[in-house]
């Protein structure tokens, strides 16, 4: 499987091997961001995506009305019409979400590869870090750390902005319980990717940690 990845990336990006480390990944970095836009576009209608936003705007303008009446029936009917479009908006946005993150798995095990040995980047900025028992192998960990927590940068923002919707309905507890079947997903992730996925790719362990989390 890594063969596979590191065949097919060295193909993809081939032209960019004999570009410096440091423009390779930030073109790469580029090619990504953009290939996240037009998956965006793609698989994104954008009218549905508006018009399901106008809905769910309208819906929670209804129910402030429906709650000053003290209309039970009305604000129930509400509330389960506020929830699928919801559920309607979040599948919208998962696909995008999805095809970005398979991207991601296969790129960065090519880049881990292809550039592993390569820490000028991080050396530029090393005098900042290391102090101590802070020395040049505890900033490789760091910016091994750092690497897989950024992959989860969007998947974050979203859960955010997911949580805010909510709260803005007025919906308190399914964020609480999102919230703590997310805890058990990270941790049951954390230990999968910790204990099988990197060490059998020779990887080190607590990279699955910080991608779980």
């Amino acid at each position: 499987m890594v063969g596979i990845i590191i065949s097919v990336g060295n193909l993809l990006f081939y032209p960019l091997l004999s570009l410096d480390p440091v423009y390779a990944v930030a073109i790469i970095s580029f090619f990504l961001a953009l290939v996240f836009v037009i998956a965006n576009k793609i698989l994104v209608n954008q009218d549905k995506l508006r018009h399901v936003k106008k809905e769910m705007k309208k819906i929670q303008e209804e129910i402030k009305k429906a709650r000053k009446k003290n209309n039970e029936k009305e604000m129930s009917k509400l509330w389960e019409k506020s929830m699928k479009m919801n559920h309607q908006q979040l599948t919208m946005v998962l696909k995008p979400m999805v095809v970005s993150m398979l991207l991601i798995f296969m790129v960065f095990p090519w880049m881990r590869f292809t550039y592993g040995d390569v820490v000028s980047p991080v050396n530029d900025s090393s005098f900042l870090f290391e102090r101590g028992q802070f020395e040049a192998d505890s900033t490789s960990f760091v910016a091994w750390a750092l690497l897989f927590y950024a992959m989860s940068l969007v998947a974050f923002s979203a859960l955010e902005i997911i949580s805010r919707a909510f709260y803005a309905l007025e919906d308190t507890w399914t964020p609480v319980i999102i919230g703590a079947l997310q805890l058990a997903a990270m941790w049951l992730i954390a230990y999968w990717l910790t204990s099988a996925v990197f060490p059998k790719f020779g990887l080190l362990q607590f990279g699955g940690l910080a991608l779980g989390y």
